[in-house]
């Protein structure tokens, strides 16, 4: 299945998600990994739009910028719908990257 980029890019466009002002190129899996054998987790709740080069430098892959998405996930999709999303995973995903949702 194809995602729409401009789609998961809400009301910011084709701009970068972490607010940087440049284009966003690619879509980076911003609260859980992409794993090939968890498609679920290509969910638009789980992406967001970056620009390629901030996401090759993996300036994303870090429990500071999973928070700031987390946020920002809220505000497009609402916290509960969040929470009911993460909380329809399956049990054998592991959801220690999140852990930070409970504070």
């Amino acid at each position: 299945m194809k995602i729409d980029k401009e789609r998961i890019g809400g009301d910011m466009g084709w701009l970068c998600a972490c607010g940087c002002g440049q284009r966003g190129h690619d879509l980076h899996h911003a609260l859980f990994s992409r794993l090939k054998r968890f498609p679920y987790l290509d969910a638009a709740e789980n992406l967001v739009l970056v620009n390629h080069d901030e996401h090759i430098a993996r300036k994303f892959d870090n429990v500071e910028w999973r928070k700031k998405f987390w946020a920002l996930q809220c505000k497009r999709y609402g916290v509960e719908h969040m929470e009911e999303w993460i909380a329809g995973l399956p049990a054998k995903l592991d959801k220690k990257r999140i852990d930070f949702i409970d504070d």
